[in-house]
């Protein structure tokens, strides 16, 4: 997942997109860690066995690609976690605590 991210960026780096036609200021947002559960969801166990695990060890390789490709880094998983409905997506509550802050994020860059 994050060397397609890392593919993604050098797309991005190299479509002359930014001001003056030249590389836009990128950030790499990861996503927040599943749960290890599915709340009312329980369907979805097998589709997501083992993606718990899997997903605490993104933050990090997100990380290291963001930087490669001389990225701004954002960690979700820090500041939000997922919906207790279905351990994957993000509540209301959350999305709006991720947009504030992401938007924060992006007036840092000076975008």
């Amino acid at each position: 997942i994050a060397a397609g991210v890392g593919v993604l960026l050098e797309m991005v780096g190299t479509a002359e997109a930014g001001r003056g036609w030249g590389v836009p200021k990128m950030l790499v947002v990861c996503p927040a860690p599943i749960l290890d559960h599915h709340g009312t969801r329980p369907d979805m166990d097998d589709m997501f066995r083992g993606g718990h695990a899997k997903s605490l060890k993104l933050a990090p390789l997100y990380e290291a690609v963001a930087a490669l490709h001389g990225a701004a880094f954002f960690d979700a998983g820090e500041l939000v976690k997922s919906s207790e409905h279905d351990g994957i997506h993000l509540d209301p509550e959350a999305h709006a605590v991720l947009g504030r802050a992401i938007g924060d994020a992006v007036l840092r860059l000076g975008c």
